[in-house]
C-alpha cells in the first residue's frame, strides 16, 4: 500500500471464493481423507487430487497455483514481496 501510494498507483483487489479448491495436490505427496458419512466403507480412504479448506498445504497450494498462472501472463514477482506482481 506504501508503494502505491508513493508512486500514485491503482490497486486492484481480488477475492476467489473457492480458491483453495484449485490448488493442485502433487503426486509425490499424496494425501488421503477418510470417506464422509454415508459414502463410509469399511477400510476405504479417498487420495485427493485438489486441495481442501482445512488441509497445512492448501494456502501454499493456491499461492503455487495462482503466482504460476499470473507469470504465465507475464507478470513478474517482486524480490522483496512475493505476493506483490508487477507488469513493468
Amino acid at each position: 500500500m506504501a508503494i502505491a501510494a508513493r508512486f500514485d498507483l491503482e490497486i486492484c483487489q481480488l477475492d476467489v471464493v473457492t480458491a483453495f479448491l484449485n490448488g493442485k495436490i502433487y503426486p509425490h505427496k499424496p494425501v488421503f481423507v477418510e470417506l464422509p458419512n454415508g459414502a463410509r466403507i469399511l477400510g476405504m480412504v479417498a487420495q485427493l487430487n485438489r486441495a481442501l479448506y482445512g488441509l497445512k498445504d492448501s494456502p501454499l497450494l493456491w499461492y503455487k497455483e495462482f503466482s504460476s498462472t499470473l507469470e504465465e501472463l507475464g507478470l513478474q514477482k517482486s524480490r522483496e514481496e512475493p505476493c506483490l506482481f508487477t507488469n513493468d
